[in-house]
């Protein structure tokens, strides 16, 4: 098995995240008060309102995530950058909260996800050689 299909598959796992947070911003469920806190940070106050920002992000993990496996409309490119910006999201509303061991949590994904597109990037561009 090679290193990028782990890495995808690793990646892939946000799914489930993503659709949790789809159902939050569509009020299937309650909203998280610890996701609440650190999309406050994100958005600021009365900016953008919250369940639409989660919808955003959820759609984002569910949609990039498909994206990688090359399914849904997203090409590969725009697959990465939509698995980018929630960690990314992450990170800082974490840190401005002072938790930096979620926002180390989310460094890993995106770093995971960094080092992903990197090998692939890689892969065809010594394919295109070949």
């Amino acid at each position: 098995m090679s290193l990028t299909i782990i890495l995808r598959s690793l990646s892939s796992v946000v799914v489930l995240s993503g659709a949790g947070m789809i159902a939050m911003g569509l009020g299937v469920v309650d909203v998280d008060n610890g996701m609440l806190a650190v999309a406050a940070q994100v958005i600021g106050p009365n900016l953008v309102p919250v369940r639409p920002f989660l919808i955003f992000l959820g759609s984002s993990k569910v949609l990039g995530a498909l994206g990688l496996w090359g399914y849904g409309f997203f090409p590969q490119k725009m697959a990465f950058a939509a698995c980018a910006i929630p960690p990314a999201c992450a990170i800082y509303g974490h840190a401005k909260l002072g938790e930096m061991q979620q926002a180390g949590a989310a460094g890993v994904y995106l770093a995971m996800v960094s080092a992903l597109y990197f090998l692939e990037s890689r892969a065809k561009k010594s394919a295109k050689k070949e």
